[in-house]
Parts: structure tokens; sequence; C-alpha cells
């Protein structure tokens, strides 16, 4: 049975050291295990009685089936146990590729601390080493050459040169329209090449230093590591608690206004059909990349008008193009669609079915809305470059592919749509997320509805009153 010793310290704090006893060593030594439970302030004398024996009880379960993890676990250890038994059973992938990136930051800077002696004041010094100048992995490259004169000189074709390289398609492509690459992705480019990369390359972005947002991201994995370690009853609390959490810039929320958003639709029709019909989508559903990636012709109802979201095409590199469950559960929706969404839907079918018959058995029929040339998944970041390329070409505010879903749900909240509607079409997992983000909307109905009004009731001022 476990002994249960009350401690106080100097400081008045209370807490209660757990023992049980697994038997004893060839050499007569008894085997012990420990813990310390630390209740919380507000908790009451009977609660804390309560829940110290259910601690007790546990921790003896846990020694008895095998499941005890030493508090001297040093926190890299820890992370492998949490990445193996947790992480890898119920993250998605681009969770996962996430988190690897900051834990390449973690594990390095603290990995070697045992758990149990992880403070606040641990965490305060990473996350102020965080913000410094040269922690940055990610400055991106931009060719200063002509990259598909010099591949097509050397390897004849862009593939057999993605071949030798180890670079995607996709990622030269990227780099022949002096587009931003990965440096890792440069030098591979450079080093096939057999130039010097300063020669082929600039830095085109001399940022170096992480922003808030990346260093509250790193605190919060953090703080999902040790609260499992929690209820793992490897420590007794989350030292994360005891820290304020980095603190996050506040971005500007890119969106379109309806003067601008009718210049953009005017421009659109001279694009590619595909590329037109797939930008109208976005902006009139408030759809995620993934989601239209992942659209495909079984999910849209043209007699109702109804398009069901039920699924996403990402992309990370160690997994390529792979279909997913949509971002959380309130993403897997149904959304009414405006008639000139339908009708562009019904013209792309049938541009894609000519495309298809004249393919025959090369194309890959997997029933996707928006496509490669063959038939297979897009990849999501197509969408991405080329409506970089459609804004600069004509000229047109500073427009990103996210910026088209905050146009949508800023010009619905705009014009009077509630914002559990709103919500709703987002795929938001609550009302919460939609009226912190696009408080600037909400704001901007709100003195409209009450302009309404006073133009409603109000009356005229004599000029008495106004003078």
């Amino acid at each position: 049975m476990a002994q249960i010793v009350k401690k106080t310290n100097k400081n008045g704090h209370t807490s209660y050291l757990i023992r049980v006893s697994e038997g004893y060593k060839s050499d007569g030594t008894q085997i012990k295990r420990s813990m310390t439970y630390v209740p919380a302030e507000e908790m009451t004398a009977k609660q804390i009685e309560k829940e110290v024996q259910r601690q007790a009880v546990l921790f003896e379960e846990n020694c008895n089936n095998g499941l005890y993890i030493n508090q001297s676990i040093t926190l890299d250890k820890f992370i492998e146990l949490w990445w193996k038994e947790y992480a890898l059973k119920h993250l998605k992938p681009k969770t996962l590729q996430g988190y690897e990136q900051y834990l390449s930051r973690i594990i390095p800077a603290m990995g070697h601390l045992k758990l149990g002696k992880i403070t606040p004041a641990h965490l305060m010094k990473f996350y102020d080493n965080l913000s410094e100048d040269g922690i940055r992995k990610d400055t991106k490259y931009a060719a200063i050459i002509d990259l598909k004169v010099a591949v097509i000189a050397r390897y004849g074709t862009k593939t057999a040169f993605c071949e030798q390289s180890s670079v995607s398609l996709f990622t030269l492509n990227n780099a022949i329209k002096g587009q931003n690459i990965a440096k890792d992705s440069a030098k591979k480019i450079c080093r096939t090449l057999e130039k010097d990369m300063s020669k082929c390359f600039k830095i085109s972005s001399l940022k170096t230093n992480l922003s808030g947002k990346v260093i509250l991201h790193h605190h919060r994995l953090l703080s999902t590591i040790f609260q499992t370690a929690v209820l793992w009853q490897v420590i007794p609390a989350n030292p994360c608690l005891r820290v304020k959490a980095p603190r996050a810039e506040q971005n500007e929320i890119l969106c379109m206004d309806d003067k601008e958003t009718a210049t953009f639709f005017e421009h659109l029709e001279l694009e590619p059909l595909q590329y037109k019909t797939m930008i109208t989508l976005l902006i009139y559903t408030g759809m995620r990349r993934g989601e239209v990636c992942g659209l495909k012709w079984g999910d849209i109802d043209f007699k109702n008008k109804v398009i069901h979201v039920q699924r996403a095409v990402l992309y990370i590199p160690k997994k390529g193009i792979y279909e997913d469950t949509p971002k959380t559960k309130g993403s897997n929706r149904v959304m009414k669609v405006a008639d000139i969404v339908i009708y562009e839907l019904e013209l792309h079918r049938k541009e894609q079915n000519i495309t298809r018959l004249k393919l025959g058995d090369r194309w890959n029929d997997k029933d996707y809305v928006f496509t490669q040339w063959d038939g297979k998944a897009m990849h999501p970041d197509s969408i991405t470059s080329w409506i970089h390329r459609f804004v600069e070409k004509n000229n047109l505010p500073q427009t990103n592919i996210h910026s088209l879903r905050h146009t949508n749900a800023s010009l619905l909240i705009a014009n009077g749509v509630n914002v559990a509607t709103v919500s709703k079409r987002l795929g938001h997992s609550s009302t919460a997320t939609t009226t912190k983000t696009y408080i600037h909307a909400i704001k901007s109905a709100d003195e409209a509805a009450a302009e309404v009004l006073q133009d409603l009731f109000a009356k005229p001022l004599s000029k008495t009153e106004k003078a």
C-alpha cells in the first residue's frame, strides 16, 4: 500500500510525498518509487484529503503496471515517449510537421534538463533566446540568374535535374520563376549545378528573428508536453502555467472591400477557367485552401446549390500531397452557394470532361474538381503561387490566398450576416474564434446599425439645437 507523507516548506506551502514499494533487489535492497502531489491553492482540506488518496491509488496502479516514469527523466527522453505514445497516435501530419520544427529548437536548448527540475526561469530564458537575431532557420532565397537556362544546358530537362538534385519539380519551377525557396533547396540546386550559391541566389528577407506568434507556439507546445507529464503523474505541476505566455503581435487582417473585390473579379474574367472558378469559389464561400483542393464533384449538389466540405488535400515534404479530414469538427460542413458559383463550376466541369476524354487512360480519375493536368489532386501551393502572380500582374492591392477567406467573412458581417452563421460557413470551432478574428468588421457593422436606427427615428435638429 502507498505511503503518504505530508510536507510543508518554509513558505507554508503544502505538498504530499507518495511512496510505493516494488519489492526488493537481489541484494535485499527495497525498490521504492515516489511522486510529489501539490494541491491547488483553492482546494479545501476535505478535497485535498480525497485527491491525495486518489493520486496514491493511481500512482500505485501505474507502478504495478510498469507505467511509472521517474521524475529524473530528461526532457528530451520524455519528448521521445510523448511523441511515440501520444503525438503520432492523435495528431494530424500537418500539426506534427509544425511540432518537429519547434522541437528542433526546444530539444537542443532544454532537452538535457531533468523534467522535474524545469522551472519558470528556464522557460523565460528560452523564450528570450528565441527572440534574438539569427535564430530563424527558414530564411528564404530567390534566384538572381536564369536558372532554367542553366538547368537545361547541363541536364537537358528539368526532370533529369530534379532526379539528380533531389529537389522537387514544384520547388525548381518556383525558383525558376524567381519565387522564394528554402535555403536547403537553394544549396541543392547550386551543388548540382556546381555553382557558388552567392552568385546564384540572394537572401530575399533579412528578418532573422522569430515573431512573437511563433514564440507563443513554442510555449503552447511545451505546455502540452508538460501537461501530459502531469496527467501521466511524472511531475506534480505544469511549469508553463506559472509563466506569462509570450505576446503575439496583432497582425492586421488583410482583406478587400466591396469595390476592390469587384475589381478583382473584373481582372479574373481573362484568366484560365479552372483558376477563375477556384478563386470565385474561395471568395464566395470562404473555404480554406486545402478544402478547395480536396473538393470532389460528388460533394456538389448542383440541383440544390449546396457544397459538402468533408476533406482537405494538403502537402508536407515527408508525405507529399495527401488527403486528410478537415481542420476541425466544425470544418466538416454543408453550405449553400450563390448561382454564379454553380454556373462557374458547371462550365469548369464541361472543360474538364473534354480534357479527360482527350487523355483517356492517362487521366487519373479521382473525381477532384480542381486538378493537375492529368487529374491528380492539385498541389495546394499552386493556388498560392498563382494568386501571387495574378495580383502582381494586374497591379492589385496586396492579397494572398488566406485574405480571400478574410474578405468573404468581412463582407458578410459588414452586410448584416450574423456572426454565428459566418462562423458555421467558415468552419470555425466556435463563434469566439470568428468574433476574435473579425472584431474590426463586427465593430463597423455595429456602427452602421446604430446609424440606420438614427436615420429611421431621429428627429432633425432645430436651428437653436444645432447652435
